[in-house]
């Protein structure tokens, strides 16, 4: 199909997507067009009267032809800040995308809540009739070599959009002998299927999309183009009325915006704004909950320490605690069941074993902290229809975690348990937007019984830590921290690249604390970089709080993350942090001016960030300043009231609801009362 005949096609189902644009979507809006190929259609509605950004990859075949300014991106991320479009467009481009849910969350993150997508995406019927017409064509072909005379209407195989496939050596005669697939997934066959109404309605939908309409293109073609200009744009819209159109044009809106999502807990919760916490409702605790936490284990990150804190100054550290694994410790006084996990294979006994402790115990509320403990949490209290309340918390974004490995046994599993567990639980919390966002767009979770918590931190115990000697101290070199396993989603790589763009006429150093696959990795790229004799690799440290107290800059460069404690922590120390901006937290918090950020990846901008802090007195002090103001909310003991609500607001609403009898009694404690 030459560039003409395929811009005839294009033109017929532009004025069909231009009347949606224009019925949605006011003249002067932001209107970006995703795979714009040679631009020609961004240049349509840049002429007429919107604000229109154009990209495609730089591996496009339309290089050379364009006609209007196209950003260049590398297919993942799209060079935009979040909620930036108040339209999007994509024509023939998502089957082209191997990481379909993962793009649709991205095009999510730069759409406005308000905002309105529109995709034009191939059809089942197109695929099939490609198919069906795929050995005509092929002794349409043969018969102009054989005649020495080329038809006009025999091009190289293409894809849908036009595109010249590839016709050259096995590539070639592979396409000869069977049916290329146009899509990433399957094969000429099964893309029947994957084309259908249905599958694209799937995954839109399980993407947090709402399918507004859904309508044919009105027009048949096929791969081959077989009949070329013989067939008329008209004649050719009157054969759809027979054999289907072929492509989809989907009208999409998001069901639940990151904005709308929140604020709904955020009123639940009593959050007035994210990332401040208001005083828990005045009316007085009157007696103590029998509750049990049930967390990963005592040891590790930031989310075990949030467990602990939490176990330890709820109710006046009148709970009862249990780990999934990590040895019968007890924790200033508090005993702590190990439920003795191995590996997968003890799950049932572990499952069991904390089925018979809740028995026991007659507990009023079960809360368990993190995706493990909430799946062995549902299953101990499966069945059991007058058994304790039931508070799931996240600790993480549960869908970036679960896009990040779609494919493996393992994330199909925590996914298919993620939709049946947390759409189970009585209350669902998390300590992160993202986390309510996903529960409720994602998961199905009711928002109305959702909260947002804060995360815990001492800032007592934080400021002693800081005083004990830091190892491999550098008085007096300025000094940029980073704590983090490093593992490859964590990014580190991006504080290296970024080191190797700082001034070298200042002295500083980049101390990174944390243990991961990819620290070798990582030791060898700080060497080519030149950056041997300026980074230090403590390893993993119990305390690293002197590191990150003599701090110029705390980095996170995380791919994605919860609500981060190392952030949390480095604010209470009141070191100035710099942030990829990973989740809607982050942004939250360089919105209001207690961070800096950078998109992910962009070593430059955060080398940029780091030069300022590192030469700027002045702008680490404010930043200082604004950070311990963001980071009080989360403080102790004040946060940990949040905690306390919610399970007594669960306690409530459930005995009003299900009939469940919830009065907590004196003698639980003992003595308390």
């Amino acid at each position: 199909m030459s560039l003409a005949q395929l811009e005839k096609i294009r033109r017929f189902e532009l004025a069909q997507i231009a009347a949606i644009v224009e019925r949605t979507t006011p003249k002067g809006a932001r209107l970006l067009d995703i795979g714009a190929g040679t631009g020609w259609q961004a240049r349509h509605f840049a002429d007429a009267g919107y604000d229109v950004t154009a990209i495609d990859m730089p591996s496009s075949v339309y290089l050379h032809d364009r006609v209007f300014p196209i950003v260049e991106y590398d297919g993942h991320r799209i060079p935009a800040g979040d909620a930036t479009f108040d339209a999007i467009y994509s024509s023939n481009v998502l089957e082209h995308i191997a990481h379909a849910d993962a793009f649709q969350r991205e095009i999510r993150r730069v759409l406005k809540p308000s905002g309105v997508v529109v995709h034009v995406v191939p059809s089942g019927s197109w695929r099939l009739h490609s198919n069906l017409l795929h050995y005509p064509y092929i002794l349409k072909r043969a018969a102009a070599i054989a005649r020495r005379r080329p038809g006009a209407d025999a091009p190289a195989p293409q894809d849908s959009a036009g595109r010249p496939g590839d016709s050259g050596g096995a590539r070639r005669w592979e396409q000869i002998l069977f049916p290329a697939r146009d899509g990433e997934v399957g094969n000429a066959l099964t893309e029947i299927w994957h084309f259908s109404r249905w599958r694209w309605r799937q995954l839109f939908e399980r993407n947090g999309w709402r399918v507004e309409s859904r309508e044919s293109n009105h027009l048949f073609y096929t791969a081959k183009y077989l009949l070329g200009s013989r067939l008329s744009i008209a004649a050719r819209s009157r054969l759809s009325r027979i054999a289907g159109g072929s492509c989809h044009v989907f009208v999409l809106r998001p069901t639940v915006t990151a904005s709308s999502a929140f604020e709904t807990a955020a009123e639940t919760a009593r959050i007035e704004v994210p990332g401040t916490v208001a005083a828990p409702a005045s009316a007085p605790l009157r007696r103590d909950p029998r509750v049990l936490l049930v967390g990963p284990q005592l040891a590790g990150g930031g989310a075990q320490n949030r467990f602990r804190l939490a176990a330890q100054h709820m109710f006046g550290g009148r709970v009862a605690a249990a780990v999934l694994n990590g040895g019968s410790e007890a924790m200033s006084g508090l005993p702590v069941l190990d439920l003795g996990r191995t590996g997968v294979a003890s799950y049932p006994r572990v499952i069991a074993a904390l089925r018979r402790h809740i028995a026991n115990g007659r507990y009023d509320a079960v809360l368990g902290f993190g995706i493990y403990p909430n799946i062995v949490v549902w299953a101990a209290l499966l069945g059991q229809r007058r058994g304790p309340v039931m508070i799931l918390s996240e600790i993480n974004s549960p869908r970036r975690e679960y896009l990040e490995d779609p494919t493996s046994p393992r994330g199909r599993a925590l996914e298919w348990l993620r939709h049946r567990v947390y759409r189970s639980a009585d209350f669902f919390a998390a300590n992160s937007i993202d986390g309510i966002v996903d529960a409720v767009t994602y998961y199905g979770v009711d928002a109305g019984r959702t909260r947002r918590l804060p995360n815990l931190a001492d800032p007592a115990e934080l400021h002693r830590l800081a005083q004990e000697p830091a190892p491999h101290s550098s008085k007096g070199v300025p000094s940029i921290c980073l704590v983090s396993r490093l593992w490859p989603r964590k990014r580190v790589d991006t504080l290296l690249e970024a080191a190797a763009r700082l001034p070298k006429d200042i002295d500083w150093q980049i101390d990174i604390v944390g243990d991961g696959g990819s620290r070798e990795a990582l030791e060898q790229r700080a060497g080519r970089l030149g950056l041997a004799g300026r980074v230090v690799f403590h390893g993993w440290l119990a305390n690293p709080h002197p590191l990150v107290a003599r701090a110029s800059a705390s980095v996170l460069c995380s791919e994605y993350e919860g609500f981060s404690n190392s952030v949390l922590e480095a604010m209470m120390l009141g070191v100035p942090v710099v942030t990829s901006l990973c989740t809607s937290d982050a942004a939250d918090m360089v919105e209001k001016g207690a961070a800096l950020g950078f998109a992910i990846g962009d070593d430059a901008a955060l080398a940029a960030h780091l030069t300022r802090l590192l030469t700027d007195p002045q702008q680490r002090q404010q930043l200082s300043q604004a950070a311990r103001i963001y980071a009080k909310a989360h403080e102790l003991p004040g946060a940990v009231a949040a905690y306390e609500r919610l399970v007594l607001d669960a306690i409530a609403a459930i005995s009003a609801t299900a009939g469940r009898t919830r009065v907590p009694s004196a003698e639980v404690f003992g003595t308390h009362a």
